[in-house]
């Protein structure tokens, strides 16, 4: 109060300051009710089992009084994540197989779909797993082939992986080269032979040609699962100066010259020992970094292992045994496989196998005989195991190409990681590792909730920057725009003219058209629907899908989730259109540059194929279609023409024809009608002026 009576009091020379600094305080307050408001979405585990990813809800309100408070700091930045899974062994596919269709589709939906719990990597076996029925390569006879376990099981369903989730990254291991290149002769044990490596090389070549053939890309690999561990079958060792070498001088250079950019990633074992991967990592140029397991050693290794070298850090397999509590592993995986690995650099967290039959197999005889599965499935029945649960909780928040933030807890027994998403929310989640129940305050931009979590239980919170986002600066509610893509340069536009249902939402140079012109029009609660001036349709989510690639098309508009969309600033005069019903953005299929490239949804990236530039063309009005008010009296048919078409005019317009490149075919006065014949198939461009105004509008000749 005082502050403001010194102000007013002030000479008449201070009033810019004063309405500077009136201003400012005011946006203050404005941004501190919207934090405040702020809903926030959770979901909690309970080491007793009596709540599993059981969803629940908190608002922020004013950040008051002292005690047990985590913090988070979105000031403070670390390591991108690539995402969360499990490994797709031969023996889980075949259990998953076994399922009927509906039950199969199901589950794998609800495993890697974002909708679901989102897994965004999987770690196939190049080769047996010794989680497979059986140890086999792709060598075992005179040539190279899938043939085998792999593509009757595994292949089918990590396509079928692909098709729920297209940006599911994959990661693929051997446990073992073929037999006859070893030393000892046998899948258990034994080292790559000296005059094999060249063979080795070749037969990785091979099996991303294999791959590639079947549609099927790979992300990412490491060059021998535990290459210190000669014990399971199969496994085959390769020491620190073999694991080098076969990646400098046969991996390496076979897949970068036949165009494979895969990430290549040392080491695959356990955080014992970090002098391995230290110097394959710092000795070679094709090495991204290394893959930890925590089976011996400290998840600080992961740490050591980044300050050594400056390169990345991967947690890629964790089991959880048949033995195992709910609880003590819930406890013990998250503090150190999720919690510990993200807060120690890693980009990945990962379990072991994704699904066993009731019996831990299907196995290899000399393979891991209680190695349990985030599932375990009995015919149709499923069984959500821990696993399930210690990599869910992050999946389900935490998306590709997050970022770690900072996050503080004054509790000892309470610890946490905290992300930001590439759409700006935010997701945190909190361990509880003692035996009794904990109160605390969750403090974000000086707002906090309070929150209270069980003993040896888990809960992930996540939310948006605010429940109701503010108005995007620069957007008129009913004015009207050309929405421009950053990447293409290219309009959001509807195809062909269209007045139809279901007319398809397209990108093409903008050329003034109605039909490249939307009305923008506040519809409540922060979202926005999109009209197009030409049809009077709304910018519409196809099936009301929230799947990546979703389609966007025009549909009358009925109030529906997927006609409403936010516009989010990105701080730089471009914005991104985020569908209020799935949550993803409209983007430009396949980073197009290309007239007629569709406009579909996707999980956000921050891609400039998602971000768009909006051009107001006229000011706020509704209810009036602008063809009808703006230039009347024109048509032009047939549209589609098969060769010839006819303008028509009412009066007379100057009408110029060309073609899309810009080549003009015809360029006169029209009085009435105009033939124009023996067009070839291809869109044109065709512009009128009158004395009422200007139109251009496009042609197609099929």
């Amino acid at each position: 109060m005082s502050l403001t009576l010194n102000l007013l009091s002030m000479k008449k020379n201070y009033k810019p300051l004063l309405q500077i600094i009136c201003c400012t305080l005011l946006m203050f307050s404005m941004s501190v009710q919207f934090v405040n408001s702020q809903t926030v979405t959770s979901w909690k585990t309970v080491g007793n089992g009596s709540a599993r990813m059981a969803q629940g809800s908190a608002t922020f309100g004013a950040n008051s009084g002292s005690g047990t408070t985590i913090t988070v700091n979105e000031g403070t930045t670390y390591q991108s994540i690539d995402g969360y899974g499990f490994t797709l062994t031969q023996g889980s596919a075949k259990v998953i197989a076994a399922m009927g269709a509906t039950q199969q589709n199901n589950l794998l939906n609800e495993l890697y779909e974002s909708g679901g719990l989102g897994y965004s990597v999987v770690r196939i076996g190049i080769g047996a797993t010794d989680m497979s029925d059986y140890a086999f390569s792709y060598r075992d006879g005179a040539s190279f082939s899938l043939a085998g376990p792999d593509l009757t099981y595994t292949i089918p369903i990590l396509k079928k992986i692909i098709a729920i989730n297209p940006n599911v990254k994959v990661l693929a291991t051997p446990w073992s080269a073929p037999m006859w290149m070893k030393t000892n002769g046998s899948f258990t044990g034994g080292s790559l032979k000296a005059e094999n490596y060249e063979s080795y090389g070749q037969y990785w070549l091979d099996y991303f040609n294999a791959m590639k053939a079947q549609g099927i890309n790979i992300w990412a690999i490491t060059p021998q699962n535990e290459p210190l561990n000669p014990y399971n079958t199969p496994s085959m060792t390769l020491t620190r100066e073999n694991e080098l070498g076969l990646i400098n001088d046969y991996i390496g250079p076979k897949l970068r010259g036949a165009g494979y950019n895969c990430k290549i990633i040392a080491y695959d074992h356990n955080c014992d020992n970090v002098d391995h991967p230290t110097y394959v990592a710092n000795n070679s140029s094709y090495v991204d970094g290394a893959a930890f397991h925590l089976y011996a050693g400290s998840i600080s290794a992961l740490t050591t292992f980044r300050n050594n070298t400056g390169k990345n850090v991967y947690f890629t397999e964790q089991y959880t045994g048949a033995g195992g509590s709910f609880s003590g592993d819930l406890v013990w995986h998250t503090q150190n496989v999720t919690i510990g690995s993200m807060n120690n650099w890693s980009r990945t967290a990962m379990g072991w196998n994704l699904a066993t039959d009731p019996n831990w197999g299907p196995h290899t005889a000399g393979g891991c005989t209680d190695c349990k599965g985030a599932v375990t499935i009995s015919g149709n029945s499923v069984t959500r195991n821990q696993g399930y649960y210690i990599i869910g909780h992050f999946s389900k928040a935490v998306r590709p190409n997050a970022v770690r933030i900072g996050a503080s807890s004054n509790h000892g027994n309470l610890i946490t990681t905290a992300f930001r998403n590439s759409d700006g929310t935010k997701a945190v989640v909190v361990l509880n590792n003692s035996g009794s129940s904990i109160t605390f305050r969750m403090v974000w931009n000086n707002a906090s909730f309070t929150h209270t979590l069980e003993g040896s239980s888990v809960v992930t919170f996540k939310w948006a920057n605010g429940s109701t986002p503010p108005p995007p600066s620069g957007i008129v509610s009913g004015a009207t725009y050309s929405v421009i893509n950053v990447h293409s340069n290219k309009a959001m536009e509807v195809s062909n003219f269209s007045t139809a249902n279901g007319g398809n939402v397209q990108q093409w140079d903008y050329v003034g058209g109605n039909s490249q012109k939307w009305r923008v029009t506040d519809v409540g609660g922060g979202a926005y629907n999109f009209i197009n001036i030409n049809s009077g349709k709304c910018l519409d989510v196809a099936d009301v899908s929230t799947a990546n690639g979703g389609n966007l098309h025009q549909w009358d508009y009925v109030g529906g989730a997927n006609q409403k969309w936010q516009i989010i600033s990105n701080g730089d005069g471009t914005y991104r259109i985020i569908s209020v019903h799935s949550g993803k953005a409209a983007d430009v299929a396949n980073v197009s540059t290309a007239n007629g490239a569709n406009i579909h949804q996707w999980d956000y990236v921050n891609g400039n194929n998602q971000k768009w530039r909006f051009t107001q063309v006229s000011a706020a009005r509704m209810g009036v279609r602008e063809e009808e008010a703006e230039m009347s009296g024109i048509k032009i048919f047939p549209n589609p023409s098969f060769g010839s078409v006819t303008i028509e005019v009412e009066g007379e317009a100057l009408v110029s024809l060309s073609t899309a490149e810009g080549a003009e075919l015809f360029n006169g006065m029209v009085k009435g009608r105009k033939n124009i014949e023996n067009l070839s198939s291809g869109f044109y461009l065709v512009s009128i002026k009158t004395a009422g105004g200007f139109t251009t509008k496009k042609l197609l000749v099929k």
